[in-house]
Order: C-alpha cells, then structure tokens, then sequence
C-alpha cells in the first residue's frame, strides 16, 4: 500500500484554466495533480502544519 488516498474536486473551469496556465509556464513537465497537491502542500506548510514536500504526487 502507497499510503496515498484518492479524492475527487470539482473547480470551477476559470480555476483549472489558471492552474493549467501556471503549469505551462514551469520548466518541464508536471500533471495537474502533482501542480494541485504542491499548493496544497504550499497552504499546509504556510498555516503552520509540517509538511513534506510529497514525491511522485
């Protein structure tokens, strides 16, 4: 067992479009979901929970 858990969201389509144009603009290649579970991981982190930065998201 990974550990991971699998959840569903829904976001409104002005919402997925930025995320979808923040990854363009990184360097390389990253899912949508790798780009979604970093800020949330960057939101975690900023109210005070420690949390690692997670691999393979």
């Amino acid at each position: 067992m990974s550990g991971k858990k699998h959840t569903s969201i829904r976001v409104e389509s002005e919402i997925m479009d930025a995320i979808e144009s923040a990854r363009s603009k990184r360097p390389g290649s990253v899912s949508a979901n790798t780009w979604i579970v970093e800020a949330i991981v960057e939101k975690l982190q900023r109210e005070g929970f420690a949390i690692g930065v997670p691999s393979n998201a």
